[in-house]
């Protein structure tokens, strides 16, 4: 398999080996972790660290942004379960010393907007004797 990485200033594909692949198909994206840096006349090589999914998917421009700009997402088992503690609703009490902006207009994300955040990967069949995934950036 060969990925190409979404950040074109890392300017080589990357190499990824058989049993290195997971359970990535065609067509989706991926996070691939480096076990061997680049060598004078040789490519990186790499695993397939983790599938996000299919490059359409609702949000994967958020997933591709998280992952590319090192955003914490993987939460502590203690983090979690403070998180599951806390009540469904807003209390009466939790208003005290807060300003109420829920009547103050916003603005959600647009597509405009969402292209600026990142560039996904797509993922597609190579033709070499290898059968290779190679991952192109693309547009939003």
């Amino acid at each position: 398999m060969v990925a190409g990485p979404e950040d074109k200033r890392f300017g080589q594909d990357v190499l990824i080996p058989k049993g290195a692949t997971g359970s990535a198909k065609t067509g989706q994206v991926v996070v691939v972790e480096l076990t061997e840096l680049p060598a004078l006349y040789g490519q990186p090589v790499g695993r397939v660290r983790e599938v996000l999914g299919e490059i359409d998917d609702p949000g994967m421009e958020i997933e591709v942004a998280v992952r590319k700009y090192s955003v914490p997402h993987v939460f502590s088992e203690a983090c979690l379960a403070m998180a599951k503690a806390l009540p469904d609703k807003v209390r009466p009490e939790d208003h005290k010393h807060r300003v109420d902006l829920t009547d103050v207009p916003s603005s959600p994300l647009t597509e405009k907007t969402r292209a600026i955040l990142t560039m996904p990967f797509i993922a597609s069949q190579s033709r070499s004797a290898k059968a290779a995934v190679q991952l192109r950036a693309g547009g939003c």
